[in-house]
């Protein structure tokens, strides 16, 4: 199961400092480019280097319509907001520049032009999602656009709107069941707080360059995807000996919910015969999980039978495919069904995404699932690196070991391995040839890719994290 994380809005001005390298500079959203130098020199103006301004001069050099600006975001866009932001960046690196000016009047009182927020305050703009965390970081108005033009609040009331059909899909269901139904899907107020199990199915659609116009179908495909999380979060507490008993009938309804609404989806009869197959899946790498994957914890000690072999961590993707069955499905109502090569690429895709996914998320539990005797990859890694094999052995032993390994070897193996699939998620995603891309050929911003942009981020501020954590040790040295 897919457990949350809450990394929320904040951002470390050390991991935004470690992304500002030349290359990222050449290459990223203008917008975010300047509004992070922006960021960074209100809040840290010492971790704003001489290599950092010169990356910055030489892109405005190579995205300027004529000397002195105003400059291109892309070879037929001159986005007034993003030439705020370098008007903000020469405000404080340079002195201000006359064409620059003259195009910002149009649009901006120029004078105002003095914090990084300023260029975005009382719009409505489309942002990228990195721009979008460091607003809510300077408490810019929450009105602003997202990534794909949708505000924050029309896509709350999109969310609320799935949440409502979840709950509407339960009419005729007893009383008993329903009340520990709503208790659970209400926790999706806050604990989807990125839309990402409410929203995926509309969130994939908006990032397809051709998808249907049907609101309704994208509501159910998100009321779907509520009811099997809801039925796998249940059974995942079983699988982890943490059972609320009275919470099974609950879940079984739910899963005969998803199963109905799923097929009822696309009335195709491939798409019908993938539905089944795909939860045949899911039930089946649960089944091998808690088979291979639990050890024996008992008086204060770790038992291991064997360790098990998790090969390419398919099993991880497995587990949680049932996350993907309402983009799917918004394929097969277009026409794409099991066998074609881009049906194919997408699921690959998220196949990358779910692996990357979990090793973040497992990333905060380490210490819980090392003591409950859960074999996750980094338990497994955290083994390794601790010369432990079969046998048993005393957490007493291990812990104070646990945590400088965890840091020192562990943690570079799960970033080499995370950033790995979140790199082949895009390349699979952008191969299906079925999603906008960017000028680069990479994925267009949009509310899709910021889900991808979310583990990235969260894995660079926990490797910033890292890193400052050795600086500090090494002053003891």
């Amino acid at each position: 199961m897919i457990r949350g994380s809450g990394v929320g809005t904040s951002f470390s001005m050390t991991a935004l400092a470690e992304l500002a390298k030349p290359a990222w500079i050449k290459n990223a959203p203008l917008i975010d480019v300047f509004l992070v130098l922006n960021v960074l020199h209100e809040r840290r103006p010492k971790f704003v280097t001489g290599v950092m301004l010169g990356a910055a001069v030489q892109r405005l050099v190579a995205c300027e319509v004529q000397p002195g600006g105003p400059y291109k975001s892309a070879p037929d866009l001159i986005d007034p907001v993003a030439n705020a932001c370098i008007a903000v960046f020469v405000g404080w690196a340079g002195k201000p520049l006359p064409g620059l000016q003259k195009f910002l009047a149009r649009h901006y009182d120029v004078t105002l032009l003095r914090t990084a927020a300023a260029p975005f305050d009382g719009r409505k703009v489309t942002l990228t999602p990195l721009a979008a965390r460091l607003l809510a970081m300077q408490g810019t108005d929450p009105a602003i656009a997202d990534s794909d033009g949708t505000t924050v609040k029309e896509w709350r009331a999109d969310a609320q709107k799935v949440q409502d059909a979840a709950l509407g899909a339960m009419a005729d269901i007893p009383s008993e069941i329903l009340r520990h139904s709503r208790k659970i899907l209400q926790t999706f107020d806050h604990g989807d707080d990125r839309g990402e199990v409410r929203l995926l199915p509309a969130f994939f659609a908006a990032a397809l360059t051709d998808a249907p116009d049907d609101a309704q179908f994208y509501t159910m495909l998100g009321a779907a995807n509520m009811h099997t999380w809801l039925a796998y979060t249940i059974y995942d507490d079983f699988y982890d000996n943490e059972a609320q008993l009275h919470l099974l009938p609950a879940a079984h309804v739910s899963m005969r919910l998803a199963m109905r609404l799923y097929t009822e989806a696309v009335d195709v009869a491939e798409w019908r015969a993938f539905v089944s197959k795909a939860f045949d899946r899911v039930d089946a790498a649960n089944a091998w999980e808690v088979s291979h994957c639990r050890f024996m914890v008992a008086t204060e000690k770790l038992s291991i039978k064997d360790l098990p072999d998790m090969g390419n961590l398919e099993y991880i993707a497995d587990r949680a495919y049932f996350h993907a069955l309402g983009p799917m499905a918004v394929l097969a109502r277009c026409g794409i069904l099991p066998g074609d090569a881009r049906w194919g690429a997408i699921w690959r895709g998220f196949g990358h995404y779910l692996v990357a996914r979990q090793c973040n998320d497992d990333l905060l539990d380490w210490r819980a699932d090392l003591s409950s005797g859960q074999a996750t990859p980094i338990v497994l890694s955290l083994l390794k690196h601790l010369g432990v094999r079969e046998g048993t052995h005393a957490f007493s032993d291990l812990m104070p070991r646990a945590g400088h390994i965890f840091w020192c070897d562990v943690l570079p193996e799960i970033f080499e391995l995370a950033f790995g699939h979140i790199e082949r998620a895009r390349q699979a995603f952008a191969e299906s040839g079925l999603l906008r891309l960017d000028a680069h050929g990479g994925l267009a911003q949009t509310k899709f890719n910021e889900l991808l942009v979310y583990i990235e981020t969260s894995l660079l501020e926990a490797q910033s994290a890292r890193r400052q954590s050795q600086e500090f040790l090494s002053t003891f040295k």
